[in-house]
């Protein structure tokens, strides 16, 4: 029988919390819609869930936020992810968590 015990400080599946996706689906809802209020509600929302999480290292939600935050409310960001006066954010699938 062979044993073997791993760490990592990287979910790979991190976008498949179940805890993340209604609220994801919440900011992504507000988002494609232009309704700027209710998602930055939704991004509150968002970010007490993420940071509280107990399947989401602290340094990954807060990256993550981040990440969000940039997605969505940064104008230069924003500007070129906007098609049709719809703001875009990605499926949390699609956002590169450990990368850059």
């Amino acid at each position: 029988m062979v044993l073997a015990i791993e760490a990592t400080t990287q979910r790979g599946e991190w976008f498949q919390i179940p805890d993340l996706l209604k609220p994801c689906q919440e900011l992504l809802h507000a988002t494609r819609r232009g309704y700027i209020e209710p998602a930055r509600d939704a991004f509150a929302v968002f970010k007490r869930i993420a940071r509280t999480s107990p399947e989401l290292l602290r340094t990954d939600a807060e990256q993550l936020i981040a990440k969000v935050d940039r997605d969505v409310f940064d104008p230069a960001v924003a500007s070129t992810t906007t098609t049709g006066g719809e703001l875009r954010l990605p499926l949390l699938r699609y956002i590169d968590l450990y990368g850059q």
